[in-house]
């Protein structure tokens, strides 16, 4: 059985949710469908709201993955994607083969988020984002 877009979500949030506990964080969800963040992230210092994304791998795997930093919304006129902006979120989270990622959502784009295993192979390096970078163990976004 083919698992459902949302069926994915769900899953995602649960292992990042799990990963953030794992570190001795608090977690709380929100009541409701209708808040742009999917969990709020207690630190005893602060409180984080995240938004979780589910993961897929660049076509070569072994150079990284990608999340959309963009929801969709269905209503009666149709599709509507919108980005996520500070004021709405502190970091995105997503999960990507048994590993926790965190983005603070000001370095990320409106539509989608790169993280890379290591540099390209053309050499380039501006633009270039390494996931090690942002594991939730190296993540400086709860500072």
């Amino acid at each position: 059985m083919e698992l459902s877009t949302k069926q994915k979500g769900n899953i995602t949030e649960m292992q990042c949710a799990v990963a953030f506990m794992q570190h001795g964080f608090k977690v709380c969800f929100p009541y409701g469908e209708d808040c742009k963040y999917d969990m709020i992230v207690d630190t005893g210092k602060h409180l984080y709201r995240v938004q979780c994304k589910t993961a897929s791998a660049l076509p070569d795997k072994e150079d990284g993955f990608k999340f959309k930093t963009r929801s969709i919304v269905i209503t009666t006129h149709g599709a509507k994607a919108s980005g996520y902006t500070e004021e709405e979120i502190d970091v995105f989270a997503t999960m990507y083969e048994g590993q926790c990622y965190v983005v603070p959502v000001q370095d990320c784009g409106m539509n989608e988020k790169t993280l890379r295993f290591r540099y390209p192979k053309n050499g380039q390096r501006k633009g270039i984002t390494l996931a090690a970078n942002y594991t939730l163990e190296q993540s400086k976004a709860f500072e």
